[in-house]
């Protein structure tokens, strides 16, 4: 996620001079560019918009930036209200260029120069790893605790439940049973029970802001013994081993990254005779949602222009055929791309 105008880190400029700035970003809406932000040196923005470029993550170059010599504050600065992408900033006065493709030799890269060990010095063990911190991963990880195993909750984000969190703050809803409950009981600060739940179970370790991002199997790659999770803040790695694995990431992390078949949408009911599933099979899924809080001004604010949004029905409890075009439906609302 982009910092906040507030935020801020600093870099030590060894001396004065023009330097090459080179900044790693996404374009996520290149048809719109609806991430574009600046980069802040001690408050006076560098003349380039970021995060506009058309390309997927790839390196923008900004150069003959001028630097004082010490310690210098950096920040980002968002220009569309809609957060752009940003992962790194490599600040240089020579004619290096850094790694382009994301590779291990760009990860060896990036870890030299963050001064973090090229290697894990060792494995952390646990007799069960739950993948994803949504409350499908919560309510497993709870489950295996209770067992009395040594688990280890993996999230890559700062806090727990995914999208009934207190980052999106929608509660979940259909027949709930009572662990769903308890963990997703809303507290008086926005929100939910379980990490309050968790300080209290000492074998369960919760990590968060950890992305995995390797499995390691075995020879014939039927068996995940360990898997290699980054910090998002730090870039400090770290290893979790253990005899069972759970993905509850809600996109099949461990099996896309061990390369196992994975399957999208509706499997039809002769398949696993699953109770609630259609006799055809689909590819119907959830779309990814922009979400938006209101709060009372003293005057009228402006309504951003979303021109990147894709239209939806306002049914949402209705899961069949949410996308429709703006000719097709007078009522809408609108679902980022």
């Amino acid at each position: 996620m982009m910092m906040q105008e507030k935020e801020y880190f600093e870099a030590l400029i060894p001396s004065a001079g023009e330097y090459r700035v080179w900044v790693r970003t996404k374009d996520w809406v290149p048809e719109y560019h609806p991430g574009g932000f600046q980069v802040l040196i001690d408050g006076e923005p560098i003349p380039m918009t970021f995060g506009v470029s058309g390309n997927d993550w790839s390196w923008e170059l900004a150069e003959h930036v001028p630097f004082p010599a010490g310690d210098v504050r950096i920040a980002l600065h968002d220009l569309t209200g809609f957060d752009g992408r940003c992962d790194a900033l490599y600040i240089t006065n020579t004619a290096n260029v850094p790694p382009f493709r994301a590779d291990e030799a760009m990860r060896l890269w990036r870890k030299r120069l963050l001064g973090l060990p090229a290697a894990r010095e060792k494995t952390e063990r646990f007799d069960v790893v739950v993948v994803g911190a949504g409350m499908a991963g919560l309510c497993a990880a709870y489950t295996a605790a209770r067992e009395g195993l040594r688990t280890a909750l993996i999230g890559d984000r700062p806090y727990l439940g995914g999208n009934a969190s207190k980052e999106i703050g929608l509660t979940p809803e259909a027949e709930l049973g009572p662990v769903v409950t308890m963990l997703a009981e809303r507290k008086e600060n926005g929100d939910i029970c379980a990490a309050d739940i968790f300080r209290k179970i000492p074998n369960l370790s919760v990590c968060l802001n950890e992305r995995v991002f390797r499995v390691n199997t075995n020879e014939d790659g039927k068996k995940i013994y360990s898997v290699d999770a980054q910090h998002t803040g730090t870039g400090e790695e770290r290893r979790f081993g253990a005899p069972m694995f759970i993905d509850c990431s809600g996109k099949a992390t461990l099996a896309l990254l061990c390369g196992a078949s994975t399957m999208e949408g509706q499997e039809a009911y002769p398949d696993f005779h699953e109770k609630l599933a259609p006799e055809k099979a689909d590819i119907m899924h959830h779309g990814n949602t922009v979400l938006f809080r209101t709060e009372m001004a003293e005057k009228p604010v402006a309504f951003p222009e979303v021109p990147w949004a894709q239209a939806v029905a306002k049914d949402h409890a209705d899961l069949e055929g949410q996308l429709a075009s703006c000719h097709d439906t007078p009522e809408v609302a609108f679902l980022g791309v």
